[in-house]
């Protein structure tokens, strides 16, 4: 029953990065993500506020893009599979 589903998966980033990501055994059943957030850095505001907007539809937004003393724009974000991410444009120099 689980031959036809995909087990793992890798997302390549414009910089080069790499995300990764596996699933659990029919078994293991999956009971939510807990405990951990999801960041990621844009060079310009007009990129992470795209991407921001992306991750919303079907989830929720819990801080709105805006100012911060460490980024130009930031924002939080749960997407539609209850995965929280933190989105920053446009990093200041600390």
């Amino acid at each position: 029953d689980f031959a036809d589903k995909i087990i793992h998966a890798r997302l390549v980033l414009p910089d080069g990065g790499l995300l990764y990501g596996g699933d659990c055994p029919p078994d293991m059943p999956h009971e939510g993500f807990k405990g951990f957030t999801l960041t990621l850095n844009y060079d310009s505001i007009e990129e992470a506020e795209k991407i921001f907007q992306r991750l919303a539809e079907g989830g929720h937004v819990i801080m709105p893009m805006g100012a911060t003393f460490w980024a130009e724009s930031f924002g939080m974000v749960a997407d539609k599979f209850g995965c929280s991410w933190n989105i920053n444009g446009k990093l200041l120099p600390m």
